[in-house]
């Protein structure tokens, strides 16, 4: 008994040793602190720490007041992001058009001679298979960001061939009688248009889309739209005469003429996507013998976010008369109708 209460207090002592040696190390790893080194924590030196605290802060403070610009431009970052993320850039159409006009009537002149011509749908369906003859126009236009000022381009191109014969009897001296003579006229005309100008556009600030303004139709139902600005067309005009009995006859002859021009434009907005648009413009008013006008007509149908397809009705008339004194001088008078379609590319 005594044996094993000696055993248990020898193992005690063993027990506590090795905790206290355990310890030791750990303290010799620590770094031993003296009493400055506990002097450095006391209330004084914390008050120093809190002074150079203050002086950092000053510090800072001046630095901010010494850049005034740059603490503005930082405070104003949200409102000049959100600024940006309005609509605020100019708004761009391209708008390509195909025209053919069914029927084409008028007549040309080149000195003393005169021919009427008119060409129906047949003969337009003919010369657009074998000659390519093709009418078509575009224009493009920029608007600035509340679609209230703008600056437009169009450009027409017409292209056109009549031929037409005509037999009369005609009697020439030293012959027995009247000879059957055939006068064959041949007249291909090109007639192009260039215009550029400024336009101001009307519609209810009220009425227009609160959410945002992408495309002519986010303004509202009714706009309207005024434009002019100068007009430059050319005429070019091939005239062949030439008969059964070997006379011939011809002029090649082309003219081109700046003029001012002047139109307008109506839209109605059905709805976000269905419009209905009609457009005319004057141009020549005169001027050297110029005067041409044009008219179209149609529906307008925004069937994805910026694309629009068109198509209607355009009537047309392009007038030109020289003084006609001597035999390269000519005239000519066209006026045309047809459908069109066309493609409206916004950005």
């Amino acid at each position: 008994m005594f044996n094993k209460n000696l055993s248990l207090f020898i193992f005690c002592l063993v027990l506590i040793g090795v905790t206290d040696f355990f310890r030791g190390a750990t303290a010799e790893d620590a770094p031993i602190l003296h009493d400055s080194d506990v002097d450095f924590f006391d209330l004084d030196e914390s008050q120093d720490l809190s002074t150079e605290s203050n002086f950092d802060i000053e510090e800072t403070s001046a630095i901010i007041e010494s850049y005034p610009e740059a603490i503005k431009l930082t405070q104003n970052l949200p409102t000049e992001i959100q600024a940006l993320s309005e609509p605020n850039k100019w708004h761009f159409l391209i708008q390509p058009s195909l025209y053919v006009p069914l029927t084409i009537y008028g007549d040309a002149t080149v000195g003393r001679l005169n021919g009427d011509f008119a060409i129906g749908a047949a003969q337009i369906r003919k010369s657009i298979k074998d000659d390519l003859n093709l009418a078509f126009f575009g224009r493009a236009q920029a608007w600035r960001p509340d679609y209230r000022l703008g600056v437009f381009t169009e450009f027409d191109y017409l292209s056109l061939t009549s031929e037409r014969s005509i037999t009369r009897p005609i009697l020439f001296p030293n012959t027995p009688g009247p000879i059957p003579v055939t006068l064959n006229a041949a007249v291909d005309s090109k007639i192009w248009s260039f215009s550029l100008g400024g336009a101001y556009r009307f519609y209810d600030r009220t009425k227009i889309n609160p959410t945002e303004v992408k495309t002519e139709y986010d303004l509202g139902p009714l706009v309207f739209d005024v434009f002019g600005g100068l007009n430059v067309t050319g005429i070019d005009l091939d005239f062949n005469l030439n008969t059964n009995i070997g006379q011939r006859a011809g002029l090649d002859a082309s003219k081109t003429i700046t003029s001012p021009i002047l139109g307008g434009r109506f839209r109605y907005n059905f709805s976000p996507q269905i419009a209905w648009v009609t457009s005319g413009s004057v141009s020549g008013f005169g001027i050297e013998g110029l005067t041409q006008w044009n008219l179209n007509t149609g529906v307008d149908w925004l069937f994805s976010d910026k694309t629009s397809l068109g198509a209607g009705y355009r009537f047309g008339y392009t007038g030109y008369n020289s003084n006609l004194r001597n035999n390269a001088d000519f005239g000519l008078n066209v006026n045309q109708n047809g459908p069109y379609v066309n493609l409206s590319f916004r950005f």
